[in-house]
């Protein structure tokens, strides 16, 4: 009884699929519209460009660091002016040892290669959700025949 009852609002729908299924869709140009609205493939880019920079940045050697500190200047009495004043000059930099220095690059390759695994993922998971939107217009498509044939007869 339930079942009925669910069907009644389901087929009370057809008139108007059966209307609208009159546009073919082709797969191409279901996945065109995929690729323009669904929010995970318009990440894409930015992801890609994202993981480009890290790669780049990682490829970097770390920076140096230059320091000036001045002391005793500009004080009272003898320390008037620079007479007395004190400069010091830094330079640092980061020393990496134990393969450190290939190790950045590398980690930067892989998880760029793990987002092209995980973008493949998500293109198969929406062409086979395409296709299956597409079996399902033509399924409407050939109920919306069967029924217009009926009403001729």
């Amino acid at each position: 009884m339930w079942l009925r009852m669910a069907a009644v609002p389901a087929l009370a729908t057809v008139p108007g699929l059966c209307a609208w299924a009159g546009t073919p869709l082709s797969l191409d140009d279901a996945f065109a519209r995929v690729a323009r609205q669904h929010p995970a493939l318009r990440l894409i880019d930015a992801e890609r460009e994202q993981l480009t920079a890290e790669a780049d940045l990682a490829a970097l050697r770390p920076a140096l660091q230059v320091g000036m500190d001045v002391e005793n200047a500009f004080g009272q009495g003898e320390l008037r002016g620079l007479d007395s004043a004190e400069l010091t000059l830094s330079l640092a930099g980061v020393l990496e040892r134990g393969g450190k220095a290939q190790a950045r690059p590398d980690l930067a390759g892989r998880r760029t290669d793990e987002a092209q695994a995980g973008v493949g993922a998500r293109l198969r998971e929406i062409r086979t959700f395409a296709q299956e939107a597409v079996a399902g217009m033509h399924r409407i498509a050939a109920l919306c025949a069967r029924d217009r044939d009926q009403c001729r007869n």
